[in-house]
């Protein structure tokens, strides 16, 4: 049985700059954490991880797991591509 779904409250402005960034996300074509970040939003408007994961068509699992990121870790828990890459740079040390 799934987990039970944990719907976000985001605040105004933090709704607000995640949708900016969302925008500035597709502008440079960073496509995956701009689809992590749609299902943060989109819990947000109410929609279960079931909706979420048949829009974005990922799975059940990856909705539920972006979801628990956001809410421990915020916008913090997506880094983006070059903070990835510095990453894995630095652990490769």
């Amino acid at each position: 049985m799934p987990f039970p779904h944990r719907f976000i409250k985001l605040a105004d402005e933090e709704r607000r700059r995640i949708s900016r960034e969302l925008e500035r996300l597709a502008q440079q074509g960073d496509f995956r954490r701009r689809k992590r970040l749609q299902a943060v939003y989109l819990s947000n408007s109410g929609l279960t991880y079931d909706r979420i994961a048949e829009r974005l068509k990922v799975s059940y699992w990856s909705v539920q797991l972006w979801i628990s990121t956001y809410q421990k870790l915020g916008l913090n828990g997506f880094p983006g591509r070059d903070e990835k890459v510095a990453e894995d740079c630095k652990n490769a040390l």
